[in-house]
């Protein structure tokens, strides 16, 4: 999920504790930047279908492989 906030709300909390509105900008300003690289699940589920599609992948290289890997030992027992 998301992280929502509320940055006006914070902004004008930080004032009135008696912040200056540089100190107030930036601090509000850190939270847009943690909400920019904040991952959903969305975004993680969309992850997880890739590295399944990957890890098929990878299994069928694995037996096309090993399925190589015989047919040189077979062939090289019928020359030997």
């Amino acid at each position: 999920m998301a992280i929502l906030v509320d940055t006006h709300k914070i902004y004008s909390k930080l004032i009135a504790a008696g912040f200056e509105k540089k100190e107030a900008d930036a601090i509000v300003d850190s939270f847009a930047m943690v909400q920019e690289d904040a991952a959903t699940k969305g975004d993680i589920e969309l992850l997880r279908k890739e590295l399944q599609v990957v890890e098929q992948k990878l299994l069928v290289n694995t037996w096309i492989v090993g399925t190589a890997i015989v047919g040189v030992i077979a062939a090289f027992n019928l020359l030997g």
